[in-house]
């Protein structure tokens, strides 16, 4: 009787583990879904915001610095780091587009960008930033001495139209 009483004790002291450890792992599928859908969610959310060329404050409080550049001051509060030095005045300052990396990047891209191939461009007198002819005398300011807008005629205006438009406008009194 003993016996029977040990094999009914192990028994249901087995059965009451299984069922444990069940429940355990059901509770940590359950967990794992939860953190799986919020990464999801936060996935999407970075996607966004990774897709836009200007972040706010708040989202810039919330990206590793290795993934930003934070304007020195205005608006924005920072940008992604892949339009820094790209020739396109993100920050109101000015300040994605200066300083003497920026003016060896600048260097560099007009030489592997413009340089024997026949293409025009105009070079800023500041910063060395190569851009498109159609930026130059269009009454946009691009280059930060706004270099590619003095000297123009004003009756000859630049009417050819660029592919991308100026981020930010850096005449100070607009175009």
């Amino acid at each position: 009787m003993l016996r029977y009483l040990i094999i009914i004790s192990v028994v249901m002291y087995v059965a009451a583990a299984a069922k444990y450890y069940a429940d355990q792992t059901k509770q940590e599928k359950e967990v794992g879904d939860i953190l799986r859908d919020i990464e999801l969610k936060e996935l999407e959310e970075l996607m966004l915001i990774a897709s836009k060329r200007q972040w706010s404050a708040d989202i810039c409080s919330k990206i590793d610095n290795r993934y930003k550049f934070s304007c020195v001051s205005g608006s924005p509060a920072c940008i992604s780091n892949r339009y820094w030095c790209d020739a396109l005045m993100d920050c109101e300052d000015g300040s994605d587009e200066e300083g003497d990396d920026c003016v060896t990047k600048h260097e560099d891209d007009c030489k592997s960008s413009y340089f024997n191939k026949d293409l025009e461009f105009f070079q800023c007198t500041d910063n060395k930033m190569c851009l498109d002819k159609c930026r130059r005398c269009d009454g946009v300011c691009d280059c930060l001495d706004e270099s590619d807008e003095k000297d123009c005629d004003p009756n000859d205006m630049n009417s050819e139209p660029c592919d991308q438009q100026a981020v930010v406008n850096k005449c100070p009194n607009g175009p």
